[in-house]
Parts: structure tokens; sequence; C-alpha cells
């Protein structure tokens, strides 16, 4: 999953925005909803800086948006009993 750096990566480098244009239709792409608001945050700093208007950077924000899929806290993080379960799991592997 990527996140808020590998968002901003994707509109002020071509890598990455070019590596998801080209795989959006074999390849789902998800990033945590908190990764686009820490995102959205410092870009009109980072942008201005590189003498780029906000307004067009947080427009292709919205686009990377479209493509890539917000998931939800509660997807990628595990209730506390089954971390625990997790850890007491992994443990007993070694």
């Amino acid at each position: 999953m990527p996140g808020a750096k590998s968002l901003i990566r994707a509109f002020l480098g071509n890598k990455v925005f070019t590596f998801i244009r080209q795989h959006a239709e074999q390849i789902e792409f998800w990033a945590p909803d908190a990764a686009f608001a820490e995102a959205r945050e410092p870009l009109p700093a980072i942008v201005g800086a590189r003498g780029i208007a906000a307004s067009p950077a947080l427009e292709l924000l919205e686009l990377v948006s479209r493509i890539v899929q917000t998931v939800e806290a509660i997807t990628y993080f595990p209730a506390p009993s089954t971390t625990c379960y997790a850890a007491q799991s992994f443990s007993s592997m070694k």
C-alpha cells in the first residue's frame, strides 16, 4: 500500500504516476485513507517551493485518488486480540 510519500511522488516525479497509470487496469492500488490526508497537508508548500501552483497539484492528487483505492483504517489495522494471536503464532514459528 502506498503511503503519503508515494502519493506525493505520484505527481512530483514521472515514475510513480506513470507506473500507476500503466498498470491501473491490471493491478488494484490501495492506500490508507490517512495517506491522502497526509499528502494534502504539505503538498501546497512542497509544490510552491518548486514554483508550481497548489491547485493543479491538488487536482492531480484527486485524479490519483480515483485510481488508487482508499482503504479505511479498520481494514489494515487488526483488532487488538488478533494482533496478540498473530504475535503468538509468529513466535511459535521460530
